[in-house]
This record gives structure tokens, C-alpha cells and sequence, in this order.
């Protein structure tokens, strides 16, 4: 195809050494040009299930990086001794400690009360949006605080109770995480990797319409674990109260915590720029 033609031209432009592939069908032209010009290969995979096109490249690859081990299942059995699992970089911020009391300060939150950090992504999870926000008095009530990111695309109707700060986008990712003792979240691969390297208790919300059911296979692979509580979509509305009764249970808190950390890779950034590195070095 014209794409693939042109990819070929700027890898041998480039002379690159190695392409590098995240999913998704845009890394198609690039990762066949590779191929073709007998550039190195290398696929990422965040998800649990992998999206077609690095199913379908998956045989012709020379190494396949996984966040999760469970992605085996869903690879062809020809591209498995090419995988190694070296998790999903997480975004180096976000792994900067920043002090709790300190955290809850920027948000104008006691360190005397238990808090939870809602998320929905940029433009919002509508699901987690209206749930949190039918049960904004019983945070009230059980003197839980809440950190809300709305996303764009919604704006809470109801007044906010003392201990609830609603916006829109978090910039400060970092203090959000550092002031939360539970994170309530979509199930999207780059969530999941944040919660689970920052060792978080989380109740996550898999999106029902993504195209490959990703979401709810990740929350599968950190609720296995034991490091997550599945909230189905449908019954969201229903289930905060779950959220409330964890926090009041120090021991439950602690086994989710404990649990996310030991599938967490901090470090994944690391290792799958090192395994790349390596790939160069036989290469060559």
C-alpha cells in the first residue's frame, strides 16, 4: 500500500536500527515496512487481549513486550518464545513519592480522613461520573473525602458537599495518587499499570463498548490477583457503598495494596528499554 511504501522510505531515511510498534491499526504501515526492509522488530502490548494488528504481526516480530502475563493465551503459539513480560511504562511522575499530608494540602483536604480518588479519563466515564455523584451525600455521611476528576465532558449538577473536590482535568497526577487510599477508575491499560505500580486498593469500572472487551480483561488480571475489587458497568450506581465498608477495614486495604504492588512493574519503562537495547546489540 502507499502508507508501507512510505514507511519504507523514511526507515531507510531514518536507517533506523529497530521499529517499534504499539498497536492499534496506525502501527500497521510502519511495523509491515519494517518487515520488509528487514529492520528489527518489536511489538508492545498494554492490554490483556492484543488488538489485531499485533495479533496479526505477532509471527513475524522479533520481540513482543507484554504488560501482562496472562497475554499468552491470545498470541499465536509461533510468537510465544519471543515474549517477555516487562509491564506497561508508567509515566515517571507519576512515580515520584510525594508526601501524603502534603498531597491532601494541595487539594484543601484533612490527612484526618480517609480519601478516594475518582477518575474517568479526559473527557469523563459517565457510569462512574453519575454513580459518584448519587452518592455524594453518603460521602458526607461516612466522612470519606473524594477526588473527582469529571472529565470534560461533565459537570456534577448537585451541590459538593465539604470534603469532595470535583474538576474537570488533574494535571498533578502524582499528589492525586500520594492523597488517595482508594482509586475508583476506568480499567484502561495505562490505569491499571499506574494503580498496580503504585500499589493502590482500586474498585475498577471496565468501559462495556471497548471494541476488544479490553478493559474488563484487565480489571480481571489485577482482581485475580487480589488486587482489585471488578465493578461491572451496569452496576456501578449500586456498589459504592462496597467502596466505604473497604475503607473501614484496614486489613482489606492493606491485602489490596499488597496484592496490586506484587503485578505492579515500576520499572517497566526500564526493562523494555533495555530487552530493546539488547535486541540491537544481536542484530547488529
Amino acid at each position: 500500500s502507499k502508507a508501507v511504501k512510505i514507511c519504507e522510505g523514511i526507515i531507510r531515511d531514518f536507517r533506523s536500527d529497530v521499529a517499534v510498534g504499539a498497536g492499534a491499526y496506525v502501527s500497521y504501515p510502519p511495523c509491515r515496512a519494517a518487515i520488509k526492509t528487514r529492520t528489527p522488530l518489536v511489538l508492545m502490548e498494554s492490554n490483556v487481549n492484543p488488538g489485531k494488528t499485533n495479533k496479526f504481526l505477532a509471527n513475524r516480530a522479533d520481540l513482543i513486550l507484554l504488560s501482562f502475563e496472562e497475554t499468552k493465551k491470545y498470541l499465536p503459539r509461533r510468537a510465544l518464545r519471543k515474549t517477555f513480560v516487562s509491564g506497561n511504562p508508567v509515566r515517571e511522575e507519576i512515580l515520584k513519592p510525594v508526601e501524603k499530608n502534603e498531597a491532601l494540602s494541595l487539594f484543601g483536604l484533612s490527612p484526618e480522613k480517609k480519601t478516594v480518588l475518582a477518575l474517568g479519563g479526559s473527557l469523563g466515564a459517565r457510569t462512574i461520573n453519575e454513580a459518584v455523584e448519587s452518592r455524594l451525600d453518603s460521602f458526607a455521611e461516612r466522612g470519606i473525602q473524594l477526588i473527582w476528576q469529571t472529565g470534560a465532558n461533565y459537570s456534577p449538577k448537585s451541590p459538593l458537599p465539604r470534603g469532595v473536590v470535583a474538576t474537570e482535568f488533574i494535571d498533578d497526577m502524582a499528589s492525586a495518587y500520594s492523597a488517595a487510599d482508594f482509586v475508583l477508575s476506568r480499567a484502561g491499560a495505562s490505569a491499571v499499570a499506574e494503580i498496580a505500580a503504585l500499589g493502590k486498593p482500586s474498585a475498577l469500572v471496565p468501559l462495556p463498548s471497548a471494541s476488544n472487551d479490553e478493559q474488563t480483561l484487565n480489571a480481571l488480571a489485577l482482581r485475580d490477583a487480589g488486587g482489585a475489587v471488578l465493578i461491572l458497568d451496569q452496576e456501578a450506581r449500586y456498589r459504592i457503598d462496597e467502596i466505604f465498608d473497604i475503607l473501614e477495614d484496614e486489613s482489606a486495604l492493606e491485602r489490596l495494596s499488597e496484592n496490586a504492588r506484587k503485578i505492579g512493574k515500576p520499572k517497566a519503562a526500564e526493562t523494555a528499554a533495555k530487552k530493546i537495547i539488547d535486541l540491537m546489540a544481536d542484530k547488529n
